[in-house]
C-alpha cells in the first residue's frame, strides 16, 4: 500500500518535471560513426584476429581490447559485411 503511494507520488514528480524541461532522460551516446570506429588500428587488429577464427576473448587479449569492445567490432564488421582495409 505504502510503496504504492510513492510510486504514484514519483510518478507524479517526473510527469511535472518533464513539462518543466527538467527531466530529459539519458544523453545520446558517441557520435562516432561506424567507418571511423572500425577503421582504428587497435580494431582493424580485432578484425583480423577474428578473420582467424580467434575467440572473442583471445581477440581482446591479443589486442588488448575489452571482449564487449570486440563483440561491437563483430556485430559492425560482420553482420553489416562491410570491407574494411586491414594490415
Amino acid at each position: 500500500m505504502e510503496r504504492n503511494i510513492s510510486k504514484e507520488r514519483q510518478v507524479d514528480g517526473i510527469r511535472i518535471a518533464k513539462l518543466k524541461g527538467l527531466y530529459k532522460g539519458r544523453k545520446p551516446g558517441n557520435k562516432e560513426d561506424t567507418l571511423t570506429f572500425l577503421s582504428k588500428p587497435q580494431n582493424k587488429k580485432v578484425i583480423e584476429l577474428l578473420k582467424k577464427d580467434l575467440t572473442c576473448k583471445d581477440a581482446a587479449a591479443a589486442a588488448k581490447v575489452h571482449v564487449n569492445t570486440v563483440t561491437k567490432i563483430k556485430k559492425l564488421a560482420f553482420k553489416n559485411d562491410l570491407k574494411i582495409a586491414t594490415a
